[in-house]
């Protein structure tokens, strides 16, 4: 005798998610497109803006003042005793200004591969550290690791009033952009130059001759 039970009805298939839905859909798929195309081209335009715009208005330093053949960074003037001891240096900061050629190369290596690994590959932006910082800050969920690269904090450095040193976007856009002029008019060594006789390494000590002075 057949059996009146009726058949189960038929399962109904697994509803997609969303992200692989508008994949079979074309009237979706044309609007996450369209979409995505539009919030591109409002990022671009928004961050074309910002790099022209930043410096409008005299807001970024001149890098002349920067130029080697007017005398780059100052140096103390140093009092000396009669046998040549050094009795003191007169100035707001200390700093004996040297050739690159006279820096040791493993000091040059050392500022190198602890400040910006790819400083002869780059144009003064290192966009692979830029990434590897937004990573780090996104996992820890604060400020852990900046993206600075030695021409950046050259700029930082010798221009303090023009850019500052607080964390705002405009200021590292500024930054930024100073950084890509020096790269444009000068070269990798004399940047490396300037930056070790410029940085700064304690109280009122600037450049690694004077740092090298105060604490050896």
């Amino acid at each position: 005798m057949a059996s009146l039970t009726p058949p189960p009805p038929p399962s109904a298939a697994p509803r997609r998610p969303f992200f692989v839905r508008w994949l079979y859909n074309p009237i979706q798929r044309r609007r996450v497109v369209i979409a995505g195309v539009l919030a591109l081209l409002y990022a671009s335009g928004l961050a074309y803006g910002s790099w022209t715009r930043v410096c409008a208005a005299e807001r970024c330093p001149s890098i002349m003042r920067l130029n080697p053949e007017r005398g780059g960074p100052q140096q103390t003037s140093k009092v000396y005793a009669a046998d040549g001891r050094l009795i003191t240096e007169l100035g707001i900061e200390r700093r004996t200004v040297l050739p690159l050629s006279e820096i040791p190369v493993h000091v040059r290596q050392a500022f190198i591969a602890v400040e910006d690994k790819r400083f002869y590959a780059h144009h003064g932006i290192d966009y692979w550290r830029i990434l590897g910082a937004i990573k780090a800050n996104f996992l820890t969920l604060r400020y852990a690791q900046g993206f600075s690269t030695i021409t950046m904090q050259l700029a930082r450095n010798v221009f303090p009033e023009h850019l500052g040193r607080e964390k705002r976007l405009t200021r590292k856009l500024r930054e930024a952009r100073v950084a890509v002029e020096l790269e444009r008019n000068f070269a990798k060594d004399t940047i490396l130059e300037l930056y070790l006789n410029q940085i700064s390494l304690g109280p009122n000590v600037a450049g690694v001759k004077a740092a090298s002075r105060v604490f050896f």
